[in-house]
Order: structure tokens, then C-alpha cells, then sequence
């Protein structure tokens, strides 16, 4: 997702009871394991969390020092924007 070059931030979208997601607030993409499938997000709150039973949705998921990883699939379901900026210039076709 994000490259060393730049800076993903996201903003939840959807309130599904987590403890690990806030509404509203921005994350940091540091990466995406594609023989996994887990996003690696960063909160900046820096908080820890510990689901009280399985991790997910319900639950939540671990969370140490604002890092955590999410299933792809639950990322697209709890995100609805993602925004990359970069320090690259835009190449523009026209």
C-alpha cells in the first residue's frame, strides 16, 4: 500500500463497535503482507487493546502501540477512503 515515498491516511467509515477503530480519524497504511493478506495499520494515539474473544469484527483486534493488522477484506469493509500523498511529482499524459 504506502511506499517509503509516502503516506497513506484513512478514515474509518463505518461504526462497527470496535474498539480499535475510531470514526472519523486518520491511520497510517505502513504495509500489506499479500501471503497473509493483512493490512498493518498504525493508529497515532498510540493506544493498546486486547479483544475480549476471537479477533474481528465483533472484537476487534490487538492492538500494541497503535499497530495492529487487519484481514484486507475487513479493511475495505471498516474504511471508506484512503488517501496517499507523496513526495514524487505527479507525471501528467497531457
Amino acid at each position: 500500500m504506502a511506499s517509503p515515498d509516502g503516506v497513506a491516511g484513512l478514515e474509518a467509515g463505518l461504526s462497527l463497535g470496535l474498539e480499535v477503530v475510531s470514526p472519523g480519524h486518520a491511520y497510517a497504511v505502513l504495509g500489506f503482507d499479500a501471503s497473509t493478506g493483512l493490512v498493518h495499520l498504525w493508529n497515532p494515539w498510540g493506544n493498546d487493546f486486547q479483544p475480549q474473544g476471537e479477533p474481528g469484527l465483533e472484537s476487534g483486534y490487538a492492538v500494541r502501540g497503535g499497530h495492529f493488522f487487519l484481514p484486507l477484506t475487513d479493511f475495505i469493509r471498516i474504511f471508506a477512503a484512503m488517501h496517499y500523498e507523496t513526495t514524487i511529482p505527479a507525471r501528467h499524459r497531457w
